[in-house]
């Protein structure tokens, strides 16, 4: 009944919305749906109820648009309100072969099924010259480049509240952002209840950026004010259940054309005068450069898709032309792990998906694709200009034998190989394919193909083909 009166209000929305778009800004506000047909065509072998559903899973899942989304956007000064509701494929049909479109039906046509899980982006966001915050749900990077070592966009999404302060400081600026995430809960455990927060001190000059950061893991206590408090050093507070880790970042643009980057994180440092029983070292390294090889203007589009709403808190990429990024990322064995006595610790989020068979709880690690034990080198390659944006990316990963365990027995042996990856290394290839044609003001034609092959395995391949149409009223985003 409950999905009846939804897909129901859902129609009615359809029928009722006129067929116009506007891109707002200042004070207004909007409504707006968007149908969005896709095809696929893949060798994927289907799922069955007996087969893990991870990360990656879940990840190709969002990846691909809701049949139809719809929501309201309102703005008011320098504050923007957003919701978006989805009717979406159910991922447990997607999964058991009925990726060949994103209906909202069976695998085998004969019935309707549709997605319980939303909304996926639904929050409130205010900046001025001085200021900026964002409080709800969005996916979210803090790092420089594609990825991040610690909180990435990659994942779905986060719930979150961030706010952020800057003040001039010569030719540059001093900036203060404090960021808290909450991690779904599953049960009673104690170590079930999560909460991540961050707080980073930055120096932005026109050449030269630098910032200094710590992450706080709250896990499986009360939280107190110690813990929401943005100026405290979170080391200290020594406090049962945390999780701290500390983290350097910084970029060098030598021409407004070209950034290099790069970040290190630090979890635990084992001197030789530690105990055996103590955490073994854990670090975090990577580096990246982007250069806009063909100046362009960036294709201003309606904000049709979930990564659209993403919030990029650190670094500000090179968009419009020709733009080559590459990254390098280097995550130690026992980097984001905690001894199993303390499994909550480790530094993973969870998303909770209802599927037609069963519920499922996904755990993903803050950083992924980035995780323990592991290199993953990432390029992309950029073409966007008005009416047209291509790109090309691929992403290729060592796996080290402990890049799958969440947790470790602590080493008794200092001396051990903290570093990684741990042997036997097994490699993975990721490369994907896009293409966005803009049809008008109102309608989007894309083309993708992707391409996943772990050692070991036969690669999977994908071709799809999709279309978009913004029907609003209003201003909309």
């Amino acid at each position: 009944m409950k999905k009846s009166f939804l897909a129901a209000l859902a129609a009615l929305f359809v029928m009722s919305a006129a067929p116009s778009f506007a891109q707002g800004s200042g004070l207004g506000a909007g409504l707006w749906f968007d149908i969005a047909p896709l095809a696929t065509l893949s060798n994927r072998i289907a799922y069955t109820d007996s087969d893990a559903v991870g990360i990656d899973e879940l990840v190709r899942y969002f990846s691909r648009p809701a049949i139809l989304s719809g929501g309201f956007s309102l703005a008011a000064g320098p504050f923007n309100a957003v919701m978006v509701l989805e009717l979406q494929q159910d991922m447990g049909e997607m999964l058991k072969g009925g990726e060949i479109t994103n209906l909202i039906v069976n695998r085998d046509f004969t019935g309707i099924i549709f997605s319980n899980n939303y909304p996926n982006a639904g929050y409130l966001e205010g900046k001025g010259d001085w200021w900026r915050a964002s409080l709800g749900r969005r996916a979210i990077n803090l790092g420089r480049g594609m990825g991040s070592l610690l909180l990435s966009g990659d994942n779905p999404r986060y719930d979150h509240a961030t706010a952020g302060l800057s003040a001039s400081l010569g030719k540059g600026s001093l900036d203060y952002d404090f960021l808290a995430v909450s991690v779904p809960r599953t049960s009673d455990a104690a170590d079930d209840g999560k909460h991540l927060f961050y707080h980073r001190l930055g120096i932005e000059f026109p050449a030269f950026s630098l910032g200094f950061a710590e992450y706080n893991l709250s896990t499986g206590v009360d939280l107190d004010f110690q813990d929401f408090a943005p100026f405290l050093v979170y080391h200290h507070l020594f406090a049962d259940g945390s999780n701290v880790m500390f983290h350097v970042d910084g970029e060098w643009r030598p021409a407004p054309v070209f950034r290099l980057y790069g970040e290190t994180l630090m979890d635990d440092f084992q001197l030789g005068s530690e105990g055996t029983g103590s955490n073994p070292s854990a670090f975090g390294f990577s580096a990246g450069m982007q250069w806009k090889i063909l100046d362009g203007r960036r294709m201003e589009r309606p904000k049709h898709f979930r990564n659209d709403f993403r919030l990029a808190m650190v670094g500000k990429p090179l968009e419009g032309g020709l733009v080559l990024t590459l990254d390098g990322y280097w995550a130690s064995t026992y980097l984001y792990r905690r001894s199993a006595g303390s499994s909550g610790q480790a530094y993973y989020t969870r998303y909770f998906m209802q599927t037609d068979s069963a519920w499922h709880t996904i755990d993903s690690w803050f950083a992924y694709p980035l995780g323990p034990d592991r290199i993953v080198a990432r390029a992309k390659l950029g073409y966007d200009f008005p009416g047209l944006a291509l790109s090309g990316e691929a992403r290729l990963s060592f796996l080290g034998n402990e890049s799958g365990q969440w947790t470790y027995t602590t080493p008794a042996d200092h001396e051990i190989d903290w570093l990684g990856p741990q042997e036997p290394i097994t490699t993975r290839w990721d490369a994907a394919l896009r293409a966005e044609i803009l049809i008008g003001r109102r309608s989007l034609a894309t083309v993708s193909a992707g391409l996943e092959k772990a050692e070991g395995e036969d690669p999977a391949i994908s071709l799809s083909f999709g279309f978009v149409r913004r029907f609003g009223v209003g201003a909309t985003p």
